[in-house]
């Protein structure tokens, strides 16, 4: 038995709107308060340190490079011992990047990307640690 209904009285819940209208317009009030000694604060509050954080903003834009290599399918794929990689039944690998290839045979996967529509445009190939293979 709750103590409040033990002295006699009735427990009211508050209803679910008028309690997230306080937390609401308390947050508010915390952020509007000047005087804040937290690092970087300088005395401003955390509404103005926001406004701050957001005009001294640089805006990066992705390469056209990014771009393009976030429009690529990728596949994990193991080297062979020829310096090449299977991806079902494609075979990626020249003879150019054939040295870059052997160096990774036997030491794990790499990533090979390809143009899901344009099978005339090379794949690339990304090591475990995400540098470009070729």
């Amino acid at each position: 038995m709750r103590q409040a209904q033990r002295r006699g009285k009735a427990v009211r819940p508050v209803p679910l709107a008028v309690a997230l209208a306080v937390v609401e317009r308390e947050i508010a009030r915390r952020n509007r308060e000047e005087g804040r000694k937290g690092r970087g604060a300088r005395g401003r509050s955390y509404e103005q340190m926001f406004r701050a954080g957001l005009t001294d903003r640089v805006l990066r834009k992705p390469t056209a490079q990014q771009l393009y290599y976030t429009g690529l399918v990728y596949t994990p794929a193991s080297v062979d011992r020829w310096g090449r990689e299977q991806v079902a039944p494609w075979t990626y690998g020249d003879p150019e990047p054939q040295d870059a290839f052997l160096r990774l045979h036997g030491k794990g996967q790499t990533l090979i990307g390809r143009a899901p529509g344009n099978f005339e445009v090379p794949a690339v190939a990304f090591d475990e640690t995400g540098r470009l293979i070729c």
